[in-house]
This record gives C-alpha cells, sequence and structure tokens, in this order.
C-alpha cells in the first residue's frame, strides 16, 4: 500500500508541476487537456483528496489480490463521480439565494460559483448582474465572464486591486467565492 500511495503522490506533483509551468496535457487519442485552464492550487488539492480517498481505510484491503487493483480503480471512480455530482448539488440549492435584479460580486474562476449563477439565469431564468475580479497570472475571471456572457448574464470585469473601489461606488447585494484550495 505505501508504495501505491508513493506511486499516487508521484503522479500528482508531476501533474501539479507542470500546470505550474502552464502547459497542458494532452489526453489520449482526443482534442482535451487534461489541465487545460487549472489552477495549480485547485489541481494540488484536488490530487490530495483523490489520494485521501482512495487510499483510505484501504489496510482492509488484502492487496496481494488480483481485486486490489479493480477495487481502488472503483474508489477512483466514485470520487470523480461525487465530486461532479457535488457540484450540481451545491448549485441547485445556491441558485435560490440569487434573486432577480441582484449585483453578484465574484473573484476569478471557480466551476461551482459558474455552477450556481448559470443555474440561475438558465434554469430559472433570473436576471441579475456580475462583477467579476480579475486576476493574474491564469485570467480567470476574463475566462469566467465569456461564459456568463455566453448565457446572457450582464457581466463587468474589473481588477481585483480595484475590488475596494468596485464595493464602494457599486450597489454589490451578494459575494459568492470558490474555495479549491481548502
Amino acid at each position: 500500500m505505501m508504495g501505491l500511495q508513493a506511486d499516487l503522490r508521484d503522479a500528482s506533483d508531476v501533474m501539479i508541476d507542470f500546470a505550474k509551468r502552464g502547459g497542458p496535457v494532452p489526453v489520449a487519442a482526443t482534442t482535451k487537456y487534461l489541465l487545460a485552464n487549472r489552477s495549480h492550487i485547485a489541481l494540488s488539492s484536488s490530487c490530495e483528496l483523490f489520494l485521501n480517498h482512495v487510499t483510505r481505510s484501504s489496510s482492509h484491503l488484502e492487496t496481494t489480490t488480483p481485486n486490489f487493483r479493480s477495487q481502488l480503480l472503483e474508489r477512483g471512480t466514485r470520487f470523480v463521480e461525487f465530486s461532479l455530482s457535488s457540484r450540481d448539488r451545491i448549485s441547485s440549492v445556491a441558485s435560490p439565494f440569487v434573486r432577480e435584479g441582484t449585483t453578484v460580486l465574484t473573484h476569478g474562476r471557480s466551476k461551482v460559483v459558474e455552477a450556481v449563477l448559470l443555474r440561475a439565469a438558465r434554469v430559472e431564468k433570473k436576471r441579475f448582474n456580475v462583477i467579476v475580479l480579475e486576476g493574474r497570472p491564469d485570467a480567470g475571471g476574463a475566462k469566467t465572464a465569456k461564459a456568463y456572457d455566453a448565457a446572457g448574464i450582464p457581466t463587468t470585469v474589473v481588477l481585483d486591486a480595484a475590488m475596494g473601489y468596485v464595493m464602494e461606488k457599486v450597489k454589490v447585494d451578494m459575494v459568492l467565492v470558490g474555495a479549491e484550495g481548502v
């Protein structure tokens, strides 16, 4: 088991290092990229959670049996499915808090915050404004603003250094931020 944990940690370190350098990792036989548009902080946190989930309480598993690998793969698959469904559950619980005519301030890119606001606009047909604070170096706020604009949500992008000015001059009703690096 210790060897497996070390292998998973090494794989995680390679992905994180590559993401920090800004390069995409092509997924075999597709045009998709494994690390495209990912924050290395979010990736690091996800890898740590994945490692903990897959290997926790695995001491009861017999590491020499042929089923060991399939059991670990099954745990990994469940982790991914749970993570993806969590975003949907959070958006369905949080989107009712976005009210008609409000101004929402958010920072950078969070897939969960994006899901909440897109659900409020598309599914619940609410009209509201979003101010996205842009930080560098990943241009997450600009990328998020494009997604909101495509959904018909009026969006303003402001440098994160101007947050105090925006909060003072614009009536902000709600602030939503992601927590990918927790």
